[in-house]
């Protein structure tokens, strides 16, 4: 659950604390690279989805997460 929703930031605060212990997230961080940080791979994902928008392709809230872990973990699928 996101109890501060006032910054970006915080928001990927709480998703880190409630998933820390996460599977998903236990493998994006085996993945990701060693120099780029939770910050730079949430900008990413809101790189992905401003593109989305722009494009005009919506997809539903519950078929994000697992398009989008493709582009960040692509041995997930």
């Amino acid at each position: 659950m996101i109890l501060d929703k006032s910054t970006d930031k915080a928001i990927t605060e709480s998703q880190c604390f409630t998933y820390k212990g996460n599977q998903q997230v236990k493998e994006a961080n085996a993945n990701h690279l060693e120099d780029e940080d939770i910050e730079t791979m949430y900008s990413k994902f809101q790189t992905l989805v401003s593109s989305l928008q722009v494009q005009r392709k919506i997809y539903n809230v519950h078929d994000m997460p697992r398009r989008f872990l493709g582009v960040f973990l692509p041995n997930s699928e």
